[in-house]
């Protein structure tokens, strides 16, 4: 199976549909539809956790749902810009924290039925408030309206149905990649 042709099917401002041609295992032509960026090709995660053993979580609101999401900071890898810099970068942009200890967990796919972006998780450990210099030189994006929530590790499950009680979507990657960070922290 392999892609042989790609065409712009709409482009807008951050996102295009496209229509991908492939042939599969028999040599049948086919046509797929899909969503890309335009300003990036790929997307940052990060988990943070506070030399206290806290997570520390985003709220913010998302349009294409109409409602507050929970979720870890994220972001797009800008042009010129490695993984680990753009993760860094969103931590403190996103967040106020900022850490020493960066370490990339994994590079998967996300919704690869739909785009084909590959998302770079990292876990910060022993993240930390920024200092107001470091503060004054990375400021959250003009659309981004951000509430920090900080919710201890031992008890993030029954934090986060709280969460959803109260209106809020926890977003479904929180779960999977908390348990990530804990083998990763050696966490019971």
């Amino acid at each position: 199976m392999k892609r042989t042709g790609k065409k712009v099917l709409w482009e807008g401002r951050h996102i295009r549909a496209v229509s991908l041609a492939y042939q599969d295992r028999e040599g049948v032509e086919r046509l797929w539809e899909a969503v890309e960026r335009v300003n990036s090709k790929s997307v940052v995660i990060i988990i943070p956790v506070t030399v206290s053993g806290e997570l520390v979580l985003i709220k913010q609101y998302r349009p294409a749902l109409d409602r507050f999401v929970v979720e870890f900071p994220a972001g797009l890898v800008d042009d010129g810009e490695s993984p680990i810099e753009a993760a860094r970068r969103e931590l403190i942009e996103e967040t106020g924290y900022v850490t020493g200890q960066m370490a990339p967990l994994v590079s998967t796919a996300m919704s690869s039925g739909i785009h084909g972006e590959p998302w770079h998780v990292f876990l910060a450990r022993e993240a930390i408030r920024a200092s107001s210099s470091e503060l004054s030189e990375h400021k959250p994006d003009d659309n981004e309206d951000i509430e920090v929530i900080n919710v201890p590790l031992a008890t993030y499950r029954e934090a986060l149905r709280e969460m959803s009680g109260n209106g809020s979507l926890v977003d479904i990657r929180v779960f999977g990649l908390v348990e990530l960070a804990r083998a990763e922290l050696c966490e019971p």
